[in-house]
């Protein structure tokens, strides 16, 4: 049994069935970072730091970052400054076994396609969902593509979406 939500008007399905109502829960879902020191991986975590239904619990990279702080392993390259709450956190292997990332209800892989395709499916496997910015994935069956200017007919009925708010206009 599957839980689904809609975030950011896209349908957003967890295996957990435990997962419900986001929007209203005051406990934020702990997610993880993979490729957490790259450029991909930063505005990942500069999204993901203020999000109100996810706390940042884990971040992976390579193992020359694997043991260090975020603040020590990252060159920041974001326009705004690393958020404090991720500077102290202890990097680890990108391994569902790893570290915290055992403990989070979802990853975001920011993974290069030449290496993502082995570490998402180890994570997929151990029943961690992955939301990934990489091609390997993006043509099997089982993996929803949602880019709703292309396929809008995927989305969840417009009753059960927030409607984005209207600018405000001088008369």
């Amino acid at each position: 049994r599957k839980s689904c939500v809609v975030v950011r008007s896209r349908l957003v399905c967890f295996a957990d069935p435990s997962i419900t109502h986001l929007s209203m829960s005051t406990d934020r879902l702990r997610v993880g970072v993979l490729g957490a020191t790259g450029a991909v991986g930063q505005r990942f975590i500069q999204l993901l730091a203020s999000h109100p239904w996810f706390v940042l619990h884990a971040l992976g990279a390579s193992g020359r970052s694997a043991g260090r702080t975020y603040a020590e392993a990252a060159h920041w390259l974001q326009a705004t400054p690393m958020p404090l709450e991720v500077a102290g956190i202890m990097v680890d292997e990108c391994a569902p076994s790893s570290g915290k990332f055992a403990e989070c209800n979802a990853v975001f892989s920011a993974l290069d396609s030449n290496v993502a395709g082995d570490i998402e499916a180890a994570f997929a496997n151990a029943g961690i969902p992955v939301f990934s910015n990489a091609k390997n994935y993006r043509y099997e069956a089982l993996v929803p593509l949602l880019v709703p200017q292309v396929n809008h007919d995927r989305q969840p009925p417009r009753h059960h979406r927030k409607q984005p708010e209207q600018p405000h206009r001088r008369l």
